[in-house]
């Protein structure tokens, strides 16, 4: 192989194009010695930006990820104990928790949880008439009353 032929082997296998199609970001992609993109390689990368309130976790991690434009990301949001999931805001805004995106922009998602406010059956306090009953019946016994017990 002569010099010159060398060159230009080198100098096509080294051309890069930029490409842009509905995402903000670029980024590179190798093409071939027609110009044109390399089999696979995604035209245009698109970031997803995922936060989480306090109360939870979310998969894929919060912070900034990059997809190919296109593709469908599946996000999932986990309460920790004594949290419940709310919603989602940002490019989403189900109650699911478990949701598919579809990267045809940049996108920012926040898994929004709050504190669970139901009772597993103790009693908070509050008086309502289910309970309004029991709660003056328990207000009229004694507050000590002993168990005495011969043997």
């Amino acid at each position: 192989m002569n010099y010159k032929k060398f060159l230009n082997a080198v100098s096509v296998a080294a051309v890069v194009v930029v490409f842009s199609v509905g995402c903000t970001n670029t980024d590179v992609c190798p093409v071939n010695e027609e110009g044109e993109p390399i089999s696979g390689c995604p035209t245009s990368l698109c970031t997803l930006t995922i936060a989480a309130t306090s109360g939870g976790s979310v998969y894929p991690s919060v912070g900034s990820h990059r997809y190919g434009e296109g593709d469908s990301v599946t996000v999932t949001a986990t309460a920790y104990s004594g949290y419940t999931f709310s919603n989602w805001s940002g490019a989403s805004s189900s109650t699911n928790a478990k949701i598919r995106i579809t990267m045809d922009s940049d996108k920012t998602l926040t898994a929004n949880f709050q504190q669970d406010t139901t009772t597993d059956g103790e009693d908070d306090g509050s008086l309502n008439k289910s309970n309004a009953k029991a709660k003056s019946q328990k207000d009229r016994r004694p507050a000590n009353i002993f168990k005495v017990s011969w043997k």
